[in-house]
């Protein structure tokens, strides 16, 4: 199945899916030309108003970016006993952004990771969506008190569509502090010690197609305690 790995899908104001580094135009190629059956999977099955927001916004950006529909349906509490017949008929999947340790519980409530092993749908994985792409998942501290709990789990077990361990939102977490740790030089470059992350800003992402992984746009590994730039913006790697 195609897989997309972004720090965010959209464009800063989510009114359009973001074309920067090609974005719509590779996605545009792995897609039917036809109306589209898609499945949007929210992070927390139970936050009705934010789902709300988050789906319809998801919706109409889609529809502006020129992708038209034959049915959108959320994935949530509300319609969890329908998860293997919405995702077995989707031709789309957004996986959306939110807590990564809440939507991956939710990952598994559903079993997930069972209902897209045979799925042939194009799978868009948005922030924590992306991350909880993988296997292990790499879950970074996000709420306050979760940097100093001692039994916060920062590794999970994921959907594994992936071994890459995505961080979203570069630009914002430079600069972040969260129970008094520098999130990226405090935090990151420690857990890199322990596996290797790649961390994007919004506009950039990864696109898995077989089993190649290309990077397109500004990207940065952090390894063993160290982060170093492997692509510019308007560029691409294969990892």
């Amino acid at each position: 199945m195609p897989l997309f790995l972004t720090s965010s899908a959209f464009t800063e104001d989510r009114s359009q899916l973001n074309p920067a580094n090609g974005f719509v135009d590779r996605l545009r190629a792995v897609l039917p030309n036809r109306p589209l059956r898609v499945v949007y999977i929210t992070s927390n099955p139970d936050d009705e108003e934010t789902n709300a927001t988050y789906s319809e916004a998801t919706r109409n950006a889609t529809l502006r970016s020129g992708f038209p529909m034959e049915r959108f349906v959320m994935l949530d509490r509300q319609t969890i006993d329908q998860a293997q017949n919405l995702v077995s008929s989707a031709d789309l999947i957004f996986l959306s952004g939110g807590h990564v340790p809440t939507q991956n519980r939710f990952f598994h409530e559903m079993n997930l990771k069972t209902l897209i092993s045979d799925n042939t749908a194009v799978i868009i994985g948005s922030s924590a969506g992306s991350m909880n792409s993988a296997d292990p998942v790499y879950a970074m501290p996000e709420l306050e008190g979760e940097a100093t709990d001692p039994s916060f789990k920062r590794v999970l077990s994921g959907l594994g569509l992936t071994s890459v361990h995505i961080i979203p939102h570069l630009e914002l977490i430079r600069h972040e502090i969260l129970d008094g740790l520098r999130l990226l030089e405090d935090i990151l470059y420690e857990d890199s010690k322990m596996m290797t992350l790649h961390a994007m800003p919004d506009g950039s992402y990864a696109e898995k197609r077989d089993d190649t992984l290309i990077f397109y746009g500004e990207t940065h590994e952090i390894r063993d305690g160290a982060m170093r730039k492997i692509c510019e913006d308007g560029d691409h790697i294969v990892l």
